[in-house]
């Protein structure tokens, strides 16, 4: 079975690392990519081809809502997970609005990450249990 595609967009480098760690040991899971900025990662995303892109919301260069819209609107195929530490229903909509396939605190463990991961591969939509809204189908 071919891996799961991760590239990870951040601005806290210490995030982007705990991630690859969080992943690094799971087999269906390769991080291809990463960067610390938004539109950097656009650049980089059009080589990679990752199949799932974790996107932080609030970022200095370009916000996570303007980066998945941009990203869907290049790539519909690759599925967006938000990354926030804020679960606001407001910033929900606008993350799926711009076409993003789920949103999860950063402060998730690594067994909602990983069925996150799982859900959105597989068509589905994913919200953490602890955001203003819950599991959607």
């Amino acid at each position: 079975m071919e891996k799961i595609k991760l590239f990870i967009v951040d601005d806290h480098q210490m995030l982007i690392d705990g991630l690859k760690a969080l992943l690094k040991n799971e087999k269906a899971f390769e991080i291809i990519g990463e960067s610390s900025r938004a539109s950097a990662a656009l650049d980089a995303i059009r080589t990679k081809q990752p199949h799932i892109v974790l996107t932080d919301i609030n970022m200095p260069d370009m916000d996570g809502i303007v980066f998945t819209r941009s990203l869907k609107k290049e790539f519909p195929s690759i599925y967006v997970l938000a990354l926030s530490m804020f679960g606001e229903r407001t910033t929900i909509s606008e993350m799926l609005d711009a076409g993003a396939s789920g949103y999860i605190l950063k402060n998730t463990g690594k067994e909602e990450l990983i069925t996150a991961l799982n859900k959105i591969i597989s068509g589905g939509m994913f919200f953490s249990v602890t955001s203003d809204w819950r599991r959607v189908a």
